[in-house]
């Protein structure tokens, strides 16, 4: 093989790692979205700021539900980082594809 063939080929298989990556960032975006808008329906907390973001680890049983809730990045309001686990373990219902998993997102709070 020649050199030109080994860096093509390096590139190709890099291209499509890159592809895959990228299928995968925006199903976890899509995840996370769809447990935002859950979460954001539940969260009760009294606010001191306009903008928060706490990220935050969840994990799914076989029912769909949230058998574990914590925050891994907190947010700096301590009030809004225990709403949002309370929430998390409230929501009714996670997606199908977190079945019997754990889920690491970014959970933003605007006023």
């Amino acid at each position: 093989m020649t050199k030109a063939m080994i860096i093509i080929t390096i590139l190709m298989s890099s291209f499509g790692i890159n592809v895959a990556h990228a299928e995968a960032e925006k199903n976890n975006n899509q995840l996370n979205q769809a447990i935002q808008e859950c979460v954001h329906s539940k969260l009760h907390f009294a606010y001191r700021q306009d903008n928060l973001k706490a990220h935050y680890e969840v994990s799914v049983d076989d029912k769909l539900h949230a058998n574990e809730a914590k925050i891994t990045h907190p947010s700096g309001e301590r009030a809004f980082d225990l709403a949002v686990i309370k929430a998390l373990k409230d929501c009714p219902e996670y997606p199908e594809e977190l079945r019997n998993s754990r889920f690491n997102g970014v959970f933003n709070y605007i006023r």
